[in-house]
């Protein structure tokens, strides 16, 4: 059995509001994406507390829901 509650999903296309959904049923509190979320999943990642980062590329990303999940290494 593995728990998923300290995880991050790594996700390669866009974030939809059906993967955010899957995501909350499994606990997982950070999905990254190198693409952008949906409008709808920005809203239901705010809602469902999850931490929504997308278009990850080149040492930079967007977070769209959440921010205070993730540290910034440099301040």
């Amino acid at each position: 059995h593995i728990t998923v509650r300290d995880k991050v999903l790594i996700f390669s296309g866009r974030i939809s509001s059906e993967i955010l959904i899957k995501a909350a049923k499994i606990g997982v509190g950070v999905i990254l994406s190198k693409s952008a979320p949906t409008t709808l999943a920005v809203t239901l990642a705010n809602d469902l507390n999850i931490t929504a980062v997308g278009f990850i590329r080149n040492g930079g990303f967007n977070i769209y829901s959440h921010p205070e999940r993730i540290i910034d290494s440099e301040q």
